[in-house]
């Protein structure tokens, strides 16, 4: 389910977001997509590869999906899948403790996720789908 974002944020500052239904009358110049994740959204589940290796490796390891994107300092970085009864997953590197992999979906405590996807800007960068041939 798509979600209108409080202009260039990540969060939003309006708790009616993770319980309304939005319309397109809420999307407006400067406001960002977030996608809730999880049953809410038939099971939409968010691979979120957080280092240059893991997207090196996830077209040897990650089946091909139709929805892949990215922004420019991490192109084809969240691979778009639905999965049920996926839970939330992070793997981290063991010795800098730095985060490798966000498998994100419905949390572990029953709260959702969210992710921000395509149009959107965050830290000054368009996200952007990305084509099947890897542009």
């Amino acid at each position: 389910m798509p979600q209108a974002r409080a202009g260039r944020e990540k969060t939003s500052g309006h708790q009616r977001l993770a319980r309304d239904r939005i319309g397109p009358a809420d999307f407006a110049d400067g406001v960002n997509i977030a996608v809730r994740l999880g049953k809410q959204s038939r099971d939409l589940v968010d691979c979120d590869l957080d280092c240059e290796e893991a997207v090196a490796l996830a077209p040897l390891y990650l089946r091909e999906t139709g929805a892949i994107f990215g922004r420019p300092s991490a192109p084809r970085s969240h691979w778009l899948y639905f999965a049920a009864e996926a839970r939330y997953e992070e793997f981290v590197d063991p010795l800098s403790k730095d985060t490798l992999i966000e498998l994100r979906a419905d949390g572990r405590d029953g709260g959702a996720h969210i992710t921000v996807v395509p149009p959107s800007v965050t830290d000054g960068e368009r996200r952007e789908w990305c084509a099947r041939d890897g542009r």
